[in-house]
């Protein structure tokens, strides 16, 4: 890895964090292409989150919603799904591919079925089993595949939150999730912090930077987007490409 390889793994981050076609399955796709093993390209974007991580905190730094109980019910549940699929992630080598293509279809029949599912729901209104089954559907995003954003935001709007509310909420709902998975690699991966810092750190700067400008990019257009085709073309053409 050099550090044009670090820049650019964190402008794919910044950029795709946000968009449901899974950030983890773009960084784990593109270091492998980079001579780096699929378990390396994998944590490498863990850590790759905290850029993005910040330019939440950033953008809604006058906003407390992820203090709140939805968000911290929502957040005990994620590790619950999230932990044990973590683990398992770590330990399944090239597989991780095939899982890359199933779950990317996955995540773009999720967005098809969820297209039209717009409510009035606003963040102050979310209940325990709003909060509960969100959580539960945001633990899976720890494929590297399942899109954060996107099975946050189905998930949302199928719970009848306002679509603007739901983008909103899915930001947030990363903060807490995004640092956990943080840790959990740090704690098991450390050497791969330890070898490759100078690059993290500048991933983890341009992940911030780009992360940002989307973001505020798709809080102006969230209604026009669609990504649901994308998704499920790029999963075929990976499952294609493995064949």
């Amino acid at each position: 890895m050099d550090f044009l390889q670090a820049l650019i793994l964190g402008i794919i981050q910044g950029i795709t964090e946000w968009l449901p076609v899974s950030s983890s399955a773009q960084i784990t796709l593109v270091g492998s292409l980079s001579q780096m093993s699929y378990q390396e390209a994998f944590s490498f974007g863990i850590f790759l989150h905290f850029g993005t991580l910040l330019a939440v905190l950033f953008k809604f730094r006058d906003i407390r919603l992820y203090l709140n109980k939805f968000i911290i019910t929502a957040t005990v549940f994620t590790g619950i799904v999230g932990i044990p699929l973590y683990i398992f992630m770590s330990y399944s080598g090239e597989f991780i591919s095939i899982i890359i293509g199933v779950s990317l279809i996955l995540t773009g029949i999720i967005l098809r079925i969820s297209k039209n599912k717009f409510g009035t729901k606003r963040s102050d209104e979310g209940t325990l089993k709003d909060s509960s089954i969100v959580g539960f559907f945001q633990g899976f995003s720890v494929l590297p595949g399942i899109s954060r954003s996107g099975i946050t935001i189905s998930s949302l709007l199928f719970r009848g939150f306002k679509q603007e509310e739901a983008l909103k909420m899915s930001f947030l709902l990363s903060v807490p999730a995004v640092f956990g998975a943080i840790l959990l690699d740090i704690a098991k991966n450390s050497e791969i912090l330890v070898l490759h810092y100078k690059y993290i750190l500048v991933g983890i700067v341009f992940a911030f930077l780009s992360g940002y400008l989307v973001m505020d990019f798709l809080l102006r257009v969230a209604k026009k987007i669609r990504f649901e085709i994308f998704c499920i073309v790029f999963g075929v053409i990976t499952l294609v490409m493995l064949w």
